[in-house]
């Protein structure tokens, strides 16, 4: 008798242990397969306050929508001398832009 009890506890017991370690190892493989994106980088549009134009880019994306698209760029639109003409000041524009609003006013 006390066998019929004790099997369908013992079965609860291991599905929320398989259920746990599952979680677990698909949450280790989802955060993984992010960071390798993230690593690679991806392309896109930067705002340039400082030529006052949007410039092509690829770095880190910023997953959130609230600031500005990318964490960190690698590399931005090149010209005929070589030398990257839009860096850091691309990701605080909206800052800078914020700024001058100020001032205007």
């Amino acid at each position: 008798m006390l066998q019929i009890v004790l099997w369908p506890i013992l079965l609860v017991w291991m599905g929320l242990a398989v259920a746990i370690t599952l979680g677990i190892v698909a949450m280790l493989i989802w955060s993984t397969a992010h960071q390798l994106r993230d690593e690679a980088g991806e392309d896109g549009e930067v705002w340039c306050p400082v030529l006052k134009r949007t410039m092509k880019v690829h770095g880190l994306p910023r997953h959130f929508t609230i600031g500005p698209g990318f964490v960190n760029l690698s590399r931005c639109e090149r010209w005929g001398d070589g030398r990257v003409q839009c860096t850091k000041p691309c990701l605080a524009a909206e800052a800078i832009l914020a700024n001058e609003r100020t001032r205007a006013a």
